[in-house]
């Protein structure tokens, strides 16, 4: 997540809006995504932002 953090961190009221999806996509009992969705987005997210693999 560290490089979410920092695309995030440059504008606090994106990056609290975006904690908040996050929160409620990944966090929250009562998720719309399954545990494998939850999975290939954060794939996919990491990918955009250049993490490793």
């Amino acid at each position: 997540m560290p490089g979410v953090f920092q695309i995030l961190a440059v504008d606090l009221k994106v990056g609290r809006s975006a904690g908040a999806l996050y929160r409620y996509l990944h966090l929250r009992r009562g998720s719309p995504l399954s545990h494998l969705q939850r999975e290939m987005l954060a794939t996919v997210v990491n990918g955009k932002v250049g993490g490793a693999p």
